[in-house]
């Protein structure tokens, strides 16, 4: 048995890729200070990882990649820390020196 598929269905496709595309980009920012705090060191690398990915892919412009970085802006004293500690923790990791840098721009 062989299926076949119609142009309703190729636009019923299209339209489904088009909403979980439009979903993903205004999806909730990451908290990055609070997972800082909480030392969930994995999860930011893992996420702005991703960020960093699709970037040099170029699925996304430079402009998007630094408003996802911008997370990272946030100045507070107690911050200095935890860049420190995920930086140790991920002592390979692009993304974990490129938030420090940015934090003590």
């Amino acid at each position: 048995m062989r299926l076949q598929f119609g142009p309703q269905t190729a636009v019923l496709c299209v339209t489904f890729c088009a909403i979980v595309a439009l979903h993903s980009s205004l999806a909730a920012p990451l908290d990055a200070s609070a997972l800082l705090r909480q030392g969930k060191f994995q999860e930011l690398d893992s996420e702005f990882s991703t960020v960093q990915r699709r970037f040099e892919r170029g699925e996304i412009t430079g402009d998007e990649a630094r408003n996802a970085f911008r997370a990272f802006y946030p100045v507070d004293s107690d911050l200095a820390a935890k860049y420190n500690q995920w930086v140790t923790s991920f002592p390979r990791s692009y993304v974990a020196r490129l938030a420090r840098a940015i934090y003590y721009k």
